[in-house]
């Protein structure tokens, strides 16, 4: 289906952008500079992608993101929900483009604006862990960072997964003693929306805010009424929603936990995987007990792959610099945890956020996807490592 860009849109979407840009550098006076030029530097990688080359990482997702929105937009989407799906994001924008017009540049201008809050929730939760100084120094990290400026001007939804993961962990770390954070609670579950992957994590939240509950309760009627309510929204999400426990990349509930089923579907993917870009070999699983030994192994490709041995093309050294520099950070944080309690905040956030690693771990088979998931993620890794710098909470 072919679609005509209208010239009326298109510039009432740069006049909001440029209106939206203005309103957050006076709004955020502390970090106005960082808003500024993150804005430029995307806003020329933007142009360049639009009218000279398309950027790494534009086709296959990206394209059928923006497709998909399109062809929903032209049946009702608002009367249509998709449930918990990969293109539960298209949906949403089939709405928008249900009132406007189908617009890859109105996609990308929006993903601008939320790294932009990016930087902002970056900075809010910095200060609150290390002086504003230093503060303002690590969120030039997430201003220059090369892999979040490429995803910001693609028509993909990994800003808006980094930026409420980036939300999840500014009320985790301050409100997490609280027995219900309705923030937690709905900011998990448009998460779970955006990536069936952290399905993992709100449900860790309603079992741990159910525990918070229990140790407190001694009357076996409160008891009943409290277990009563959670069930009762249990059964009114799966059922509204239609919900059925699938995860990303892991299949379905019934096969999670079908050794079987996973060994096939991991070397399947290694096998069918581009050769330039794919896993070594020596990390299909033969065995059950693979599954379980190659984990850490697969993990340190999750986060620092690929490394100089992979190495096969230009591209691939600006995955080589971005996994280099989860390594650094992982590895600072790892190291310096036996100076942490056991009730450190980095020590809850990396436990709490530890299975939906290991979900994307586990559904990641080559450097570029590793290098797109990890993104999601590059606010939680910032903030533990810059725990090492803060004597507030050791």
């Amino acid at each position: 289906m072919n679609y005509t860009d209208s010239f009326f849109w298109n510039l009432l979407f740069i006049i909001l952008y440029l209106t939206f840009i203005c309103v957050l550098i006076i709004r955020y006076r502390f970090v106005s500079i960082h808003l500024f030029t993150s804005a430029s530097i995307k806003s020329i990688l933007l142009f360049i992608h639009l009218n000279y080359f398309r950027m790494p990482g534009s086709s296959n997702d990206a394209y059928s993101f923006f497709l998909t929105a399109a062809e929903l937009s032209t049946n009702d989407p608002f009367f249509n929900f998709i449930g918990l799906s990969s293109y539960f994001y298209s949906w949403f924008w089939s709405i928008v483009f249900s009132i406007t017009i189908p617009s890859e540049l109105l996609m990308s201008l929006a993903s601008i604006c939320v790294s932009l809050l990016i930087i902002v929730v970056s900075y809010k939760i910095f200060e609150k862990i290390v002086s504003n100084r230093k503060a303002s120094l690590f969120t030039w990290i997430l201003v220059l960072y090369p892999s979040l400026n490429l995803y910001s001007v693609l028509t993909m939804r990994e800003v808006y997964i980094t930026f409420f993961v980036g939300i999840l962990i500014y009320q985790l770390l301050f409100s997490i003693n609280k027995k219900f954070n309705p923030k937690i609670f709905f900011v998990s579950l448009i998460l779970t929306f955006l990536h069936g992957g952290f399905l993992i994590l709100f449900l860790i939240y309603i079992i741990y805010t159910m525990y918070l509950y229990f140790k407190n309760i001694t009357k076996a009627k409160d008891f009943l009424l409290f277990s009563s309510t959670f069930l009762l929204i249990f059964l009114l999400l799966f059922s509204f929603f239609n919900l059925d426990l699938t995860l990303p990349k892991l299949r379905s509930a019934d096969k999670l936990f079908d050794s079987e089923t996973q060994i096939y579907y991991l070397s399947k993917k290694i096998d069918n995987e581009n050769a330039g870009a794919v896993y070594p070999q020596f990390l299909k699983p033969g065995t059950t007990a693979d599954l379980f030994l190659l984990a850490p192994v697969r993990f340190i490709y999750f986060i620092g792959s690929p490394f100089p041995w992979d190495v096969r093309s230009m591209l691939h050294l600006i995955g080589l610099i971005d996994g280099a520099f989860f390594m650094f950070i992982f590895s600072s944080f790892l190291f310096n945890t036996p100076s942490y309690k056991r009730s450190h905040p980095a020590i809850r956030l990396f436990f709490l956020f530890l299975p939906v690693l290991i979900a994307f771990l586990y559904g990641t088979s080559n450097f570029g996807t590793a290098q797109r998931h990890r993104l999601k993620f590059i606010i939680l890794f910032l903030s533990l490592f810059i725990f090492k710098n803060s004597e507030r909470a050791k």
